[in-house]
């Protein structure tokens, strides 16, 4: 009797044990497949799995050279923005200060607006004293014809509404965020002088 009770216990430990042997083969066969297909040959994704482990000391870094390296004005040269014409733009850094003149790119199409929105939100932000890191952490997100701001610290909303009513016509709503959050006092926003639906 107890040798019955094994025989199907060992029988299904084998089948087990087989079909994990299948599943690693067919995982073996699958990753070579990839290798091949990406043009990988077995000693270089060696050569890559352990390039990505060992960390390489600085002194065998190999600088690039001169002729590979983009220059900063090739990659601004690059960006769509730089070939839009630049017209006059009246930031205003609070509900109440005098405008500041400042020349902006113009975007071309009305599918181009929401990257010129962008540029003149970063253009206010740098306006009311936003540092440079904080810069970097200045989104927009226009929807429609609201348009959201998220900035990472406290500032005039009635300001940048002015700047954005004076530059577009196609926002009805500006919803002020702070770090992703809404700006307290604003839970519905501020309306905008602006046409609904223009974009």
């Amino acid at each position: 009797m107890p040798g019955r009770t094994r025989d199907p216990l060992l029988r299904g430990i084998l089948i087990e044990l087989a079909v994990i042997a299948a599943m690693s083969l067919l995982l073996f066969a699958g990753l070579r497949i990839m290798n091949s297909r990406l043009g990988l040959s077995d000693a270089q994704a060696d050569e890559e799995a352990l390039a990505g482990d060992i960390p390489v000391p600085d002194s065998l870094v190999v600088p690039l050279p001169d002729s590979t390296a983009v220059s900063r004005e090739e990659q601004v040269a690059e960006l769509p923005q730089t070939s839009w014409p630049a017209t006059p733009c009246s930031l205003f850094v609070s509900a109440g200060s005098g405008a500041v003149m400042v020349q902006l790119p113009e975007a071309p199409a009305t599918s181009d607006i929401p990257l010129e929105t962008m540029l003149l939100v970063e253009a206010w932000a740098a306006c009311a004293g936003f540092e440079d890191t904080q810069l970097e952490r200045v989104f927009v997100f226009p929807r429609s014809d609201t348009l959201y701001t998220d900035l990472p610290g406290t500032y005039d909303p009635a300001g940048l509404a002015r700047t954005v009513e004076g530059r577009f016509v196609n926002y009805t709503r500006l919803i002020p965020l702070v770090s992703g959050a809404t700006m307290d006092g604003f839970p519905d926003g501020l309306p905008l002088r602006g046409v609904p639906d223009a974009i």
